[in-house]
């Protein structure tokens, strides 16, 4: 039987944006199911409304009692508005703004704020949007932090990155992965291998998005050519850099204004044990870049009918 270590991923949210909490909650489930095995770690994630036990005290709040339970004894904090800023509690604060606030005063990081960008607010919400609104603004004028835009994606590069910086505290999951299998065709594809192959060769460890893509793309298209290689990495490379970052081998390194990443880098340990890899057995490596030579046609060696 193997032993897992356990780490908890509390959901904190008014209750406008519950189909974005199940959203999130699938997204830790997938993480399990594509990582577990291999890092022996675990998510769980945590609401309130799930794994909250009744409990009688005089004196003391509802959320108190939630705070109590739940969010100090969760090891990440995922907190998400949209058009509502929370039900006030017995501090005068929003529930949800409590729970961060409680969160990060025993941890000092580890909380992700996110913000559902709904340009359709409904009339009777319009007020309670300006004060999340003005509590996204607070955010940026009392540097507490950095808050992004929700999406999936985004919440994928939170989780990636924040459980790596876990293991990487705690000392565990050291051992899992060992090496990467980069000639398996289960474990990486073609996008994936030549990436990896790239990055290594070029000495090359870190990977622009967005605008900053095109930096990356350049580069990579000089190594194609030195290495006549047709433009297949170069063309795909939005592709590649997605499926690097759900296996959480690249983590984001630099942010937009907005809280876009823009800059993404290996995690801890990654690169070298790639560039293991590579360098162990370049003639298995020549014979992946082989098969995406060029094609050169010599006319003139062929008896042609005509």
């Amino acid at each position: 039987m193997k032993k897992v270590s356990l780490i908890k991923v509390f959901i904190a949210s008014p209750g406008d944006v519950s189909s974005q909490r199940d959203e999130i909650e699938a997204i830790i489930n997938d993480w399990n199911m594509h990582h577990t095995d291999d890092k022996e770690v675990v998510l769980l994630p945590i609401r309130w409304e799930n794994n909250a036990v009744s409990s009688y005290r005089q004196n003391e709040s509802g959320q108190a009692v939630i705070n109590e339970q739940l969010v100090l004894s969760s090891d990440l904090l995922i907190a998400l508005f949209g058009n509502k800023i929370g039900t006030k509690t017995a501090s005068g604060k929003s529930g949800t703004v409590e729970e961060i606030n409680a969160f990060y005063e025993k941890n000092q990081s580890g909380v992700g704020v996110f913000f559902v960008d709904d340009q359709n607010v409904p009339h009777n919400l319009m007020q309670e949007r300006v004060i999340v609104d003005m509590y996204k603004d607070h955010l940026s004028k009392t540097n507490q932090g950095l808050y992004q835009k929700y999406s999936k994606r985004n919440i994928q590069f939170f989780i990636n990155k924040n459980v790596q910086e876990l293991m990487d505290k705690a000392g565990i999951g050291s051992k899992t992965k060992e090496t990467y299998n980069l000639f398996d065709d289960i474990e990486f594809d073609d996008d994936e291998r030549l990436l990896i192959i790239y990055s290594v060769e070029e000495q090359s460890i870190n990977f622009g998005d967005r605008w900053l893509a095109e930096d990356t793309i350049d580069a990579i298209k000089r190594w194609e050519e030195k290495n006549n290689i047709r433009n297949y990495l170069s063309d795909r490379y939005s592709n590649a850099l997605d499926k690097l970052k759900i296996k959480g081998l690249i983590v984001p390194k630099e942010f937009t204004k907005e809280g876009n990443p823009r800059l993404f880098s290996y995690t801890q340990g990654s690169y070298e044990k790639l560039k293991r890899v590579v360098q162990k057995d370049p003639n298995s490596i020549q014979d992946i870049k082989q098969s995406f030579k060029k094609i050169t046609k010599d006319y003139d060696s062929i008896d042609l009918p005509f």
